[in-house]
């Protein structure tokens, strides 16, 4: 490669690294133009094809091209082994990303390479929880000796951004708002995110975020994503290739936005959220600090709504077995979450040791952090829900749950009537049957009997003030209505969770002699399309014995895969999921 030619690519990897994108692409367009192109720059311009690639969202074809490099010459540059690096990294691939930067590292010759490949080798260590401190000295101390003034600016803001986390981690919140970035930066991005969550005090508490930066700067990375992240707009579709961070730290605001307002937009967000993470292709490539933030979102989605347990419960326990050691911020919002648990089940002595660990804990009261306003916003709300005055029989008009004294149970039908009911003296038969069962076209010969069944149901756990009875094909409800307690309408009880969270991994083949290493999930594709199979079927189709398909029909039926029709000798399966 000539002297001039040197030059040219240096400046052209410097512009990429300012994210100046158009400009780069420029430059390689003249470049891919000049004759006689020598071997090792057509291999340049190639590798920062495929960082730019990379950057407009194709992770695949930047992959390809540098395969398709490595396949034709071992003889491979610096900067081919840092692009290999961030694209592992992107995937999530930390530790062989971590390989390839350090054997870039050890390539470096100039200061600008030296510092490229260590700033990365930092983050890679930062997502593997390994020690950072001896790796940031290095980089600071390469950064102080570096005469370019434009690169020193940007990479002083990877670094503050670097630092923030660090703080976020630790609870420190002051310090991420001390100084001020400017311009679309990682740091600027970050101290928005952090300012938008509503446990975190900031000056601009209650504002909306000062966007116009970034609106306005073309090469900010993941812009359109990162902006509907913090502004919550939904309507257009993330066409970008999206890092899995991004994607989890989406998550954990927008699961405290639905706490802190849960309100249908909010809902809406969080569950279409849920909806595209695709937990069963990620959960091997998480960082521990995505663990312990989807550890705390799906709890406090379990918190608000038990009944999404089948759904989330089995994610919660994969993510728990990975044993990552908290940090200090998410174990204090874990703490809360599980003495919020314990007083909604009513564990008094779990409740009081959990409530002293909170009061010791050093963040409980730690500047810029609010966590004592919404452990006790958070307890009024359960406590609300969770017992009817003396002698009051209450009624949640969302979660169809009906408590008592001495009862608790869930019936929509019983709900539904009794809402109709505490309005009007009497129901109609035909309206009844509507309001309760959503049946219209009241026949008495099929439907008089399901009408007295319902009041069968009613009357036992009516409060004595109140008496239910039917005349003349119509419902009458007697007595001091004052004793039904309609609780407000909570939308916390509205699913966010439709199917189940890891239903791929629910199914992993486990060597187990009795299963015949079968792979469970072989069974339902052969099935799949054959419309309803017996157990039978099915036993043959696995070639196990009758009490492993049992288990395994049982295990179907709980995660959702399959639906049981009939009961008895016609009982059959449909494939509902692979």
């Amino acid at each position: 490669m000539s002297f001039k030619s040197s030059l040219e690519i240096e400046k052209l990897w410097r512009l990429r690294f300012l994210q100046k994108k158009q400009e780069v692409q420029r430059g390689l367009s003249q470049l891919s133009a000049e004759p006689n192109l020598d071997l090792s720059l057509r291999i340049e311009i190639e590798i920062l094809q495929s960082s730019l690639m990379r950057a407009q969202g194709g992770l695949q074809e930047s992959n390809q091209i540098l395969k398709a490099l490595s396949d034709r010459t071992s003889d491979l540059p610096f900067q081919f082994f840092v692009q290999r690096g961030l694209n592992l990294f992107v995937e999530g691939e930390f530790s062989l990303a971590l390989e390839f930067l350090t054997r870039a590292q050890r390539m470096a010759h100039s200061l600008f390479e030296q510092l490229i490949a260590s700033s990365n080798v930092l983050l890679c260590l930062e997502n593997l929880n390994l020690e950072t401190g001896a790796k940031f000295s290095e980089v600071k101390k390469y950064l102080r000796l570096l005469q370019d003034r434009e690169m020193s600016e940007a990479m002083e803001q990877h670094l503050q951004a670097f630092e923030q986390r660090q703080a976020f981690r630790s609870g420190k919140i002051p310090p991420i708002f001390k100084n001020d970035a400017k311009g679309a930066t990682q740091a600027f991005y970050q101290r928005l995110w952090v300012a938008s969550l509503p446990f975190v005090f900031s000056s601009r508490q209650g504002q909306n975020p000062p966007l116009l930066p970034l609106v306005l700067d073309q090469n900010w990375h993941m812009k359109n994503y990162r902006l509907r992240t913090l502004t919550g707009d939904t309507r257009f579709a993330d066409g970008e290739s999206v890092e899995l961070r991004e994607y989890v730290d989406r998550l954990y605001l927008w699961t405290w936005k639905w706490l802190a307002q849960p309100d249908e937009h909010h809902r809406e967000n969080l569950k279409e959220c849920l909806g595209k993470f695709r937990f069963d292709s990620f959960h091997k490539k998480l960082t521990g600090e995505d663990i312990l933030m989807l550890q705390n979102s799906l709890d406090w989605i379990l918190l608000f709504q038990p009944f999404s347990a089948k759904q989330t419960q089995p994610l919660r326990d994969l993510l728990s077995s990975q044993k990552i050691q908290w940090t200090p911020l998410f174990e204090i919002e874990a703490l809360i979450i599980h003495y919020l648990m314990a007083l909604q089940k009513k564990e008094p002595s779990k409740k009081k040791a959990l409530a002293e660990k909170i009061k010791k804990h050093p963040l409980f009261k730690a500047p810029g952090l609010r966590w004592e306003k919404w452990l006790v916003a958070f307890s009024k709300e359960i406590l609300a829900h969770q017992r009817p005055a003396s002698g009051r029989f209450s009624v949640d008009p969302v979660s169809f749950k009906i408590k008592t004294k001495d009862l608790e149970f869930v019936s929509e039908p019983i709900v539904k009537l009794l809402q109709a009911l505490y309005s009007q003296e009497s129901l109609p038969f035909a309206e009844a049957l509507e309001i309760a069962f959503g049946l219209s076209g009241y026949q008495e010969d099929f439907h008089k009997m399901k009408i007295y069944n319902l009041l069968s149901r009613v009357r036992p756990c009516l409060p004595k003030s109140l008496k239910i009875y039917s005349r003349q094909e119509r419902i009458y409800l007697e007595g001091d209505r004052k004793t039904l307690c309609f609780l407000a309408e909570s939308t916390r009880q509205i699913p966010l969770i439709k199917g189940n969270l890891i239903a791929p991994l629910l199914l992993e083949h486990k060597k187990d002699h009795r299963d015949r290493w079968v792979h469970p999930r072989l069974i339902l594709k052969k099935a799949l399309g054959r419309g309803h199979v017996s157990r039978h079927e099915l036993q043959q189709m696995a070639q196990a014995s009758k009490a492993t398909t049992n288990r395994w029909i049982q295990k179907w039926l709980e995660c959702g895969f399959i639906k049981k029709v009939g009961q008895g000798k016609s009982t059959s399966y449909l494939i509902e999921l692979i």
